[in-house]
């Protein structure tokens, strides 16, 4: 069988293509997780879509063999950003759909421009309507699928299947099961060093394991929320997303082995962006969940249709409200992920949702 095909997850690590060659599924690492694969990103805006903005979906495809894969598509869909189990693409925000392109092997360059890069159409311009009352940007979770499209792509040779399938629209997307399916669910909050102090709130929607249709849920679930180790240095998926933010600026680099830099503007000069070292405490507030790190059994969906189908279109809403516990520095990063776990098994389940606070001024 064709399997060559993949959407790298930790793309640009280590100074080059990453370690990820699409074989290691379940990918269990946790930085990066698979939620922040660096092969799928929004452009502009990186992963957030503006009012106004046109926006459009770009999925960097890799070829892990030694001969080009003709006719390769690519399905992409925009949620909220979300955890827990994956929505089915007919409940996604915006579906996307790139042209046909060959790829050929390896994975490509950093550019936006680069052949390995799909554009995932049409392009999408957000109204308000789109957007939560008030705000002007929408934090998205975007899931992507690559595949040798079977309506264009010449016939296999005898005994060979094409490389990948077109993900149906009512089956749940499996982003930590195939390699030819990768997800980017990452939020950043700017939040001004003068009300630092104040909870960060983080909307989201939870969506547990879709409920037997009769009978009890007999599995107990906990939300968790867990800060990512202090690193020397920003990863390659926080500096992507930061590199987009209109106030940080990237320094020319004198060669390609100096460690990349942001520095953040400000009205007394530049802060150069670096990874925050103050204490997180967190608190959650979701209808029928107690609190993070609690046991709960999910709470039945309202109406037999959502039963049928896990939680429907809307999930359980939620928040959580985040407080540094030490003043924090212009130009700090506090990342942590969110993640719905079986509280037995200390599994994740489904997908985990991963938080970027940026203090400015």
């Amino acid at each position: 069988m064709a399997d060559n095909l993949y959407l790298a997850i930790d793309f640009g690590r280590n100074g080059g293509s990453g370690d990820d060659k699409g074989t290691e599924r379940p990918w269990n690492r946790s930085d990066p997780p698979f939620w922040a694969s660096s092969s799928i990103w929004v452009d502009p805006g990186g992963t957030e879509a503006h009012t106004g903005e046109p926006t459009v979906v770009k999925v960097r495809v890799s070829n892990r063999g030694d001969q080009t894969v003709k006719d390769v598509a690519v399905q992409a869909w925009a949620f909220v950003p979300q955890v827990g189990v994956i929505n089915t693409p007919g409940n996604a925000k915006v579906s996307f759909r790139s042209p046909t392109r060959d790829v050929a092997p390896g994975s490509g360059t950093l550019s936006n421009s680069d052949p390995h890069v799909f554009t995932c159409l049409p392009e999408w311009t957000p109204t308000e309507a789109d957007l939560p009352p008030g705000q002007t940007e929408l934090h998205m979770c975007i899931m992507a699928n690559a595949f040798q499209d079977p309506a264009v792509a010449d016939p296999p040779p005898p005994g060979e299947e094409l490389d990948g399938t077109e993900w149906p629209s009512g089956n749940e997307v499996q982003p930590n099961g195939d390699g030819h399916v990768g997800q980017r669910n990452i939020t950043l909050k700017k939040v001004p060093r003068a009300i630092a102090a104040e909870p960060v709130r983080v909307p989201y929607h939870t969506y547990p394991p879709t409920p037997p249709p009769h009978g009890p849920f007999l599995r107990e679930l906990l939300v968790s929320a867990t800060t990512v180790t202090p690193r020397d240095v920003l990863g390659p998926d926080e500096y992507f997303v930061l590199a987009g933010h209109p106030e940080i600026v990237a320094p020319e680099r004198e060669n390609e082995q100096q460690q990349p830099e942001l520095m953040l503007r400000t009205s007394y000069g530049t802060e150069p962006v670096r990874v925050g070292e103050s204490r997180l405490s967190f608190r959650l507030d979701a209808e029928g969940i107690p609190g993070l790190d609690r046991n709960f059994v999910p709470p039945r969906p309202e109406s037999q249709a959502q039963s049928q189908s896990g939680y429907g279109e809307k999930g359980i809403p939620s928040e959580l409200l985040i407080s540094l516990e030490s003043d924090p520095v212009v130009g700090s990063v506090h990342t942590f992920d969110i993640t719905l776990q079986d509280a037995e098994e200390g599994t994740v389940v489904g997908a985990g949702l991963r938080v970027m606070i940026l203090i400015t001024e």
